[in-house]
């Protein structure tokens, strides 16, 4: 795990596992898998309250941009919202909850094989 004098968070986790990946030095026991699923389950509830705040920018923007045209057109609309910075940060929180949970659901595999050995 990051250095426990440091902050942990979601993204100081998955930087770390990350850095290992890359540096092939991923070689986690048990009690590191157990212990990441632990802290990302917690921290996993702030990461969804971050997503439904873009998620409310996101409607937001829409509400504004239908409301400029005089002819509404929600396709028009539509494109122009996913061409956002919000929308792409909302769609990037989107995978980094998918990727939470993924870790979690290995981790928990990777210790139940790692205790049967």
């Amino acid at each position: 795990m990051p250095n426990e004098s440091k902050l942990v968070t979601v993204d100081t986790i998955l930087d770390f596992i990350r850095d290992k990946m890359e540096q092939k030095k991923a070689d986690f026991d048990t009690e590191f898998w157990l212990k990441a699923s632990m802290t990302l389950t917690i921290l996993l509830p702030i990461e969804i309250g971050k997503l439904y705040d873009l998620q409310k920018e996101v409607s937001k923007l829409k509400l504004e941009e239908l409301e400029k045209q005089e002819k509404k057109n929600v396709s028009q609309v539509k494109m122009i919202v996913e061409a956002s910075d919000v929308y792409r940060d909302m769609k990037v929180q989107e995978y980094k909850i998918k990727q939470i949970e993924e870790i979690v659901r290995v981790s928990k595999l990777q210790a139940r094989i790692n205790n049967s050995l």
